[in-house]
């Protein structure tokens, strides 16, 4: 099922990305926060799916200190939103893909990778090794309430989600995870925050 491109058809409307872009102080951004104060300093991130910009804009208004901030959104309404209000240039990709020739200290995806089957997901793990050191991901988890073994899930009415074994993948992918916790209540089948970091050559 490919569901990234269920996001770009129906994701273009201007009202779709102001909802997202003001939902920036929801309660589950603060574990992007506090999950980036368990790594060593950073001075740079990028955000895979990153929509209209929410968690960017937490990021540039709440972060302890100032980051260069970049992202990456297929759905071009989503993308020129953040652009605009934030500021930088957003990069029109869609998982697998990543940008080439830059460097972060970290990337984030935030239900990025739920619209991602296995092999898409192998594949852009994979590919973030080639852009930054460190992983931060808020995702949907096989293994963690609500789901059990990998797969698509459907949640009532909403689109279905891949849930991921992510310990498995990075591993497989060459990251080590450095701190995993569930993330409770989930919402909207987020239910974890995983960091991983480049396992050395």
């Amino acid at each position: 099922m490919d569901l990234t491109n269920w996001w770009v058809r129906t994701h273009q409307a201007p009202s779709s990305a102001e909802q997202m872009w003001g939902s920036w102080q929801a309660p589950h951004r603060d574990q992007v926060i506090i999950a980036l104060h368990v790594l060593p300093e950073i001075h740079s991130l990028y955000e895979v799916g990153c929509g209209s910009g929410p968690n960017l804009r937490r990021l540039k208004d709440d972060y302890c200190h100032p980051l260069t901030l970049g992202g990456s959104e297929p759905c071009e309404g989503m993308a020129a939103w953040a652009s605009e209000h934030l500021g930088i240039t957003i990069d029109r990709l869609a998982l697998p893909d990543v940008p080439e020739g830059t460097s972060w200290d970290c990337v984030l995806s935030c239900y990025a990778l739920a619209y991602c089957d296995a092999e898409t997901a192998v594949q852009s793990l994979t590919n973030l090794r080639k852009i930054a050191r460190y992983l931060l991901l808020m995702e949907p988890s096989a293994y963690v309430e609500p789901y059990d073994a990998p797969g698509l899930y459907s949640r009532g009415g909403a689109l279905p989600e891949y849930a991921h074994d992510y310990p498995r993948l990075l591993r497989e992918t060459g990251w080590s995870v450095l701190w995993r916790w569930p993330l409770t209540p989930p919402k909207d089948g987020l239910n974890t925050i995983l960091l991983a970091e480049q396992e050395s050559e």
